[in-house]
C-alpha cells in the first residue's frame, strides 16, 4: 500500500498507484517550486508518463521518493525507449530553456525518431544510437557560444529526409 500526501491531498486508495500528474507535480516539489525550471520538468514529466504509459511502480517510486539528495532511482526503471524519449525531453528542455530555441524541424524529427522506436521493420540497434546521436547534435548546438538555430534547422532537416527515405517504406509510414 502506497500513501501519497501532496499539499495535503488524501492518502490513495489501496492498491491504486498515483496518476503521472501526481506523480510529476511530486518531483516539482522536490526540486523546489519556487525554481523556475521545477514547473517546467514537471511538465515534461507528465507529459512523458502519459505518452509512455510509466508503469504504476515507476509512478509509486517517483512519489515515494523523499528527497532528490537520496534518490530511489526511478528512471532506472523504465524501459530503454521510455528513458531514451524522457532524456530527450528533457534535454530539448535545457535548450528551450536557453536563450535560442530549436527550430521546429527539429522537433519533428524528433517524432520521427519517437515513431521509428515503434517499427519493428528496423534492426532493434538502430533507435538507441538515432536517438543518441540527435541529443549530441543538441548538445553541441547549445554549447556554441552563439547557437545557430539555420545550422541546426539544415542539420535536422537533413537528418529527417534521410530517415524517412530509409525507413517510411519498411515501417508503413
Amino acid at each position: 500500500m502506497v500513501a501519497c500526501h501532496l499539499g495535503g491531498a488524501p492518502p490513495l486508495p489501496p492498491g491504486s498507484a498515483p496518476s503521472c500528474a501526481v506523480a510529476a507535480e511530486h518531483v516539482r516539489l522536490l526540486i523546489g517550486p519556487e525554481r523556475p525550471r521545477a514547473a517546467k520538468i514537471r511538465d515534461v514529466l507528465a507529459a512523458r508518463c502519459d505518452a509512455d504509459r510509466w508503469s504504476p511502480e515507476v509512478r509509486t517510486c517517483m512519489v515515494t521518493t523523499a528527497s532528490l539528495r537520496k534518490p530511489q532511482h526511478c528512471k532506472a526503471m523504465l524501459t530503454m525507449e521510455q528513458h531514451e524519449a524522457l532524456d530527450l525531453a528533457l534535454d530539448a528542455l535545457a535548450l528551450r530553456v536557453s536563450a535560442s530555441r530549436i527550430p521546429q524541424v527539429c522537433n519533428e524529427y524528433q517524432t520521427l525518431l519517437d515513431r521509428l522506436g515503434t517499427c519493428a521493420a528496423i534492426p532493434p540497434q538502430m533507435h538507441p544510437v538515432l536517438v543518441q546521436t540527435y541529443r549530441d547534435i543538441l548538445r553541441e548546438w547549445a554549447r556554441r557560444a552563439t547557437p545557430d538555430a539555420t545550422i541546426l534547422a539544415a542539420r535536422c532537416s537533413a537528418m529527417a529526409d534521410t530517415l524517412r527515405k530509409a525507413v517510411a517504406p519498411p515501417c508503413g509510414w
